[in-house]
């Protein structure tokens, strides 16, 4: 986990190991994102639960609302991993680890902290810290990077350390902490704009003061991928007295930040993290209604859906029907063999929040259970294509439903698709020639044909 802290200074100081001064473009900013998302979800994997990742992300495209001009198509992933990090990669690509998400304490904390990593995206910092220096073609860089990253070569890795110690890094490491200051002071603007209050920043830090968070111990404070913890809560409080309070509060407040913290104790099976979570929010008085939920997580990975059942109900009773008490009820009735209760659940929160995919997702789930593919399929459908890539058997349960109603060529499409997107291609090259077997449309046929012979899938949004 250590080198994943440090990524993003051996990009700034990977220059002494090349020759040739190189201007990095977009084209190749993307391709080399994508390369690095790509390893990080082989040797770390991502925390892929659909209700934490959509939150994040809908926190990450709120403050992407605030910029007038934004650089990129923002991506935003969980990395499932317990220490405390965030880090930006080029292309518009931000990672948080699951473990930072636990230390916090509210939306703003976490706006704060994508706030800051976008902002180096937005000032372009790892691109203009390139055209400054030397590097090769943008491959070669990637694979010192990865190399770096995952120690897939113990020697890389140490050469990149050294060449930075050895070479020009009074100017990379000053660029380094300029570019922390300058991300702070942006970051600052577009959490006030997306109307979180500034001193968000600062509770966020300070919650990280006794961690080492983006760095090494023992790790001198300006080789850290991030300056020092102190330093900035200093400089960022006094931004905070120049700024003022923000113009706006969160629509749903903190609530919604304290469901998804107990998902991702209860989806990572913390059951002991779970635990010591709820006394400690008895202790400081934290609402009923979100302690409920949280204990209703618990006991449903107990697999004591009775109590679950009873907990969520509450929850429900306290905080009302929405997309997180409904999904609790829902599962936990669900495991219980009451498909019908669960459906209930589900059919009422759809009413209040229809536009929720969990909720249609769910909804899926159950209708196929009890036979209903028909109903199955218009649930699925209900899900937007961006949102169903947070699904990862999304393809899987669609193309079944398909082959069950007898549209076998929707349905092998979309088994293709699946195991394509799971690597297996084999399997994605069987189903697609069943597809076009089974399809009468030629433009279809092309289509499906292409997908065919094109290989990994580069959509670079996968959650």
């Amino acid at each position: 986990m250590k080198r994943i802290a440090l990524l993003c200074f051996f990009v700034l100081i990977l220059s002494p190991l090349f020759d040739g001064a190189v201007a990095l473009e977009r084209a190749d900013e993307e391709k080399l994102g994508r390369e690095i998302v790509q390893k990080v979800e082989e040797r770390y994997g991502f925390f892929t639960d659909p209700d934490v990742v959509m939150y994040v992300r809908r926190v990450g495209d709120r403050i992407v609302s605030a910029i007038d001009d934004p650089s990129y198509r923002y991506q935003f992933y969980v990395v499932n991993q317990e220490v405390p990090n965030a880090f930006t990669i080029p292309g518009g690509h931000v990672f948080i680890n699951k473990g930072l998400i636990k230390i916090l304490d509210g939306e703003g904390e976490l706006a704060s902290i994508l706030a800051h990593e976008i902002a180096h995206a937005q000032a372009r910092h790892i691109h203009r810290q390139l055209e400054l220096q030397k590097a090769v073609a943008v491959t070669t860089l990637a694979a010192g990077i990865v190399s770096a990253l995952l120690g897939s070569d113990p020697s890389l890795s140490q050469a990149v350390a050294i060449g930075g110690a050895a070479g020009s890094e009074t100017l990379a490491l000053a660029y380094s902490r300029d570019h922390e200051r300058e991300a702070d002071q942006i970051g600052t603007r577009y959490l006030i704009k997306a109307g979180y209050g500034p001193e968000d920043a600062v509770r966020a830090l300070k919650r990280l003061a006794d961690r080492t968070w983006g760095g090494n111990p023992g790790v001198p404070d300006y080789l850290k991928t991030h300056p020092g913890v102190f330093e900035r809560i200093d400089r960022l409080s006094l931004m905070t007295a120049d700024y003022g309070p923000g113009t706006q509060s969160p629509e749903k407040g903190d609530t919604e930040f304290y469901f998804v913290k107990a998902l991702v104790y209860a989806r990572s099976g913390d059951l002991t993290g779970l635990e010591s979570l709820i006394n400690r929010w008895e202790k400081q008085g934290i609402d009923n209604c979100i302690i409920e939920f949280a204990r209703a997580l618990y006991f449903n990975g107990r697999s004591d859906y009775s109590a679950a059942v009873e907990k969520a109900t509450r929850a429900r009773d306290l905080c009302g029907l929405n997309s997180y008490t409904a999904a609790v009820l829902a599962d936990s009735y669900f495991k219980m063999g009451k498909s019908s209760e669960a459906e209930k659940v589900l059919m009422r929160a759809v009413l209040a929040d229809g536009a929720d995919p969990g909720l249609h997702y769910r909804l899926a789930i159950v209708s196929q259970e009890r036979g209903d593919y028909s109903e199955a399929l218009k649930h699925l459908k209900a899900i937007s294509p961006e949102d169903r890539l947070f699904f990862r058997d999304y393809d899987y349960r669609l193309g079944t439903v398909l082959g069950v109603l007898g549209r076998l060529g929707e349905a092998h499409e979309a088994l293709g698709d699946y195991y394509k997107r799971e690597g297996d291609f084999r399997l994605a090259k069987f189903h697609y020639r069943k597809a076009v077997e089974h399809t009468a449309d030629p433009v279809k046929k092309k289509e499906i044909m292409k997908k065919m012979g094109s290989g990994r899938v580069e959509d670079p949004s996968r959650p």
